[in-house]
């Protein structure tokens, strides 16, 4: 397999470019993500790229030890864990010397989830079972950070969640009251017991104009059987119908960055970075959100996807293990 390490991604071309090709501020869609870095690849011409020794924004880019130097210290990491630390029930095998590495440097990390069919709790038990390093607090779901921003930064406490039962019950603690009646926003999350009725009542509701949000926009889970149908499905289900989208709080929206960044008590995303198998999230959220973006593939993605997606990672590695090589060399 073809490993390289690409330099030159979206979010070095926003500081390597000149001022044309720097923008600044929040998208103006309700998701608050900031637009500039999704922009760059889009305004940048071959001679802001030969400018800064950069010959494609689509192609594989050696590491080069000058442009090594625009990334700060990694001070933390933000783990994906299904394609990345393990598939399905089965454990990757570099995943914990990588996570020993980081106990032993003392170097934070944190476990984010775009599986919302369970609570953070379940997620922690789950990792013990497979031997993993991990505290109470250490997991994030898109759920967790669902709940933040409703609790935070929205006044809607009667919300009509469509989800499993232990999430239900996790929102119930959270003080939310869950009903359909007077409902003041839907929140959809990965629902594995989701029926015609919660489709439905959810569907009058969209129709009713409530406000809506999303804990994520996957459209595939990965499993040891294969793909099966995410969140995203039913995002799609409820547009056809509908002619609306949810507002999506997880990765790779700023409210999932946000909800991580707090739970690491850090105040900037500088010098952490996340480390993932997906393109549409993982890596569009570091790109877009200032972290430094690492693509693994041991997931969903492969090294061709990863050539033609539009946003380019600072890292592409085979496994964790690379990614371990790497800090050991301290190319990371």
């Amino acid at each position: 397999m073809h490993k390289t390490a690409w330099l030159g991604s979206v979010a070095q071309l926003a500081e390597a470019l000149d001022s044309k090709s720097r923008c600044s501020g929040f998208d103006s869609q309700q998701s608050h993500q900031p637009a500039a870095r999704a922009r760059v690849a889009e305004q940048v011409d071959a001679a802001d790229l030969k400018s800064a020794g950069i010959s494609s924004c689509t192609g594989s880019i050696p590491v080069s030890g000058t442009m090594m130097q625009a990334f700060p210290p990694i001070r933390a990491f933000l783990l994906d864990l299904d394609g990345t630390c393990y598939v399905g029930s089965r454990s990757l095998p570099n995943t914990l010397p990588f996570l020993d590495h980081l106990r032993e440097r003392g170097i934070p990390y944190l476990f984010l989830t775009n599986n919302s069919s369970t609570t953070a709790a379940a997620y922690v038990q789950k990792l013990r079972a497979r031997g993993f390093p991990v505290e109470d607090g250490q997991v994030l779901t898109c759920a967790d950070a669902s709940a933040r921003h409703l609790l935070q930064e929205t006044p809607w406490r009667r919300i009509y969640l469509v989800a499993t039962e232990p999430v239900e019950e996790e929102f119930r603690r959270h003080g939310f009251k869950l009903t359909f009646e007077n409902a003041e926003a839907v929140l959809l999350a990965f629902d594995t017991t989701i029926t015609y009725r919660k489709m439905e009542e959810m569907a009058h509701l969209l129709q009713a104009g409530v406000p809506y949000y999303a804990t994520s926009p996957d459209i595939t889970c990965i499993t040891e059987r294969g793909l099966t149908p995410d969140v995203g499905v039913f995002i799609a289900g409820m547009k056809v119908m509908t002619g609306r989208e949810p507002v999506i709080l997880g990765k790779p929206s700023f409210y999932m960055v946000q909800a991580a960044l707090e739970r690491l008590g850090l105040s900037s995303a500088q010098g952490v970075a996340m480390v993932g198998d997906q393109l549409d999230t993982d890596i569009t959220m570091g790109v877009t959100q200032g972290l430094v973006s690492v693509l693994v593939l041991t997931g969903e993605t492969t090294l061709e996807k990863a050539e033609a997606f539009p946003l380019k990672p600072d890292f592409v590695a085979s496994d964790l293990g690379e990614v371990l090589a790497w800090m050991r060399r301290g190319t990371i």
